[in-house]
């Protein structure tokens, strides 16, 4: 009625889905973590009921792959939930986390192997090894200090990855550059940055067929110096090999590794990528998949699902 009155439309689609989950044993149950709009889930795998299930700015949540009732959910800061009745209520989980510095968006994994042992990243490597969730350090501070301010947290762990070939293998990225290694389930570190840009790490990636290797990438749109955004080692981080190949120079959210053909999945700010060839080559992925700012990336083996998290 040219402006006269308006409706408020609820359906657009312009939620930004910070991360992105599908249950191991029931692929229909999928989860996401938004902005501002907490950690949502459908039990049906419909596009027409997910529901709110924890607050906040939503971000990881995890399936216990031996026990799909037990549920984690993360919010801002660090903010770590665990629910042991399939995701329906969350108890709060944060003992041992006091005086640390927690990313926005910190991250946390299930150990492969032994999937009630979880390791959480602030300026050091915390380890809970089960109920009630304690967490304890297992690493020194791995940043350069804290560099936040004015109310901004900086000097952060930003992503973690425990080997699937062998949990005692532990990878390590930082917000302002840092990365390392532990090959003893976090008794000792050594930094394997050298070569490196010193830059945020978003995302570190154990391979799934080589308990040696891992893949690395970084954000950096605002440096214009076409720096390499994704990395590769085959000698736990001794050297690390450019993968950039001819992937424009944008941002790189997040990686997956297939482990049956070794295909790669890159989520970055103009979309999907994926090589078939370790990196000498990327492609656009699919057909229809909007060019928006990709975050997250998880690829469901079973059913061969590649669930993608977007802005909008």
């Amino acid at each position: 009625d040219t402006g006269e009155s308006f409706s408020k439309w609820e359906n657009l689609p312009i939620t930004q889905f910070y991360t992105c989950e599908i249950d191991y044993h029931d692929p229909s149950r999928r989860y996401g973590g938004t902005q501002d709009n907490g950690t949502n889930r459908t039990v049906t795998g419909n596009l027409d009921d997910w529901q709110w299930i924890y607050g906040g700015d939503g971000f990881r949540v995890r399936v216990d792959p031996m026990d799909q009732n037990i549920v984690y959910a993360t919010s801002q800061f660090g903010g770590f939930g665990k629910s042991t009745n399939g995701g329906d209520f969350f108890n709060g989980a944060f003992d041992g986390l006091g005086g640390t510095r927690r990313n926005w968006y910190t991250p946390y994994q299930l150990d492969p192997a032994i999937p009630e042992r979880l390791y959480l990243g602030t300026e050091r490597v915390m380890r809970s090894d089960g109920d009630p969730v304690l967490w304890v350090p297992i690493s020194p501070d791995l940043t350069n200090g804290n560099g936040g301010s004015n109310g901004l947290v900086y000097g952060t762990i930003t992503s973690l990855s425990v080997s699937a070939l062998d949990n005692e293998i532990i990878w390590v990225g930082t917000d302002d550059g840092n990365v390392w290694i532990s090959i003893n389930a976090g008794d000792s570190w050594s930094s394997i940055s050298t070569g490196l840009p010193q830059r945020w790490v978003t995302s570190i990636t154990a391979d799934p067929n080589d308990p040696a290797g891992a893949y690395l990438t970084f954000s950096g749109f605002r440096y214009g110096t076409n720096m390499s955004h994704v990395y590769k080692t085959e000698d736990f981080g001794a050297s690390w090999q450019n993968i950039n190949g001819d992937l424009p120079d944008i941002p790189v959210n997040d990686l997956v590794v297939h482990p049956d053909n070794c295909i790669l999945f890159l989520a970055t700010d103009i979309g999907v990528f994926f090589s078939e060839n370790t990196g000498v080559n990327w492609e656009v992925l699919g057909t229809g998949l909007p060019p928006v700012v990709t975050t997250d990336l998880t690829l469901h083996l079973p059913t061969q699902t590649l669930a993608v998290g977007t802005y909008g």
